[in-house]
């Protein structure tokens, strides 16, 4: 049986992502005390960006120059770049800020 595959890749859908990454963006925002301007400036050794990154990446279906453009990242390998380094880490030798936003 065919079905109407319009509605699954319609503008109702992309709103809602986008709708639920801006939520995860303001919760960051509010978890790392930052402003809108303070989220896209980068800080060398600072693995909150990526955290957030990493978050939108595997809860929406935004894409990763999206995820760049909001958090200041350059390019969209960049951002594929900075996750992957960030998923290796382990968990215990992250920030207790870091720690805490990968259990929300």
């Amino acid at each position: 049986r065919k079905g109407n595959r319009v509605y699954q890749s319609g503008s109702l859908l992309k709103d809602h992502a986008e709708n639920s990454a801006r939520l995860i963006l303001k919760a960051a925002r509010e978890h790392f005390g930052l402003s809108e301007a303070g989220l896209k400036k980068p800080v060398r050794g600072d693995y909150s960006r990526a955290a957030i990154a990493a978050r939108l990446h595997g809860e929406t279906t935004m894409s990763q120059s999206w995820i760049a453009e909001q958090l200041g990242m350059k390019s969209a390998a960049n951002v594929s770049r900075q996750i992957q380094v960030f998923r290796s880490k382990e968990t215990r030798k992250l920030p207790k800020k870091i720690r805490e936003w990968m259990k929300i």
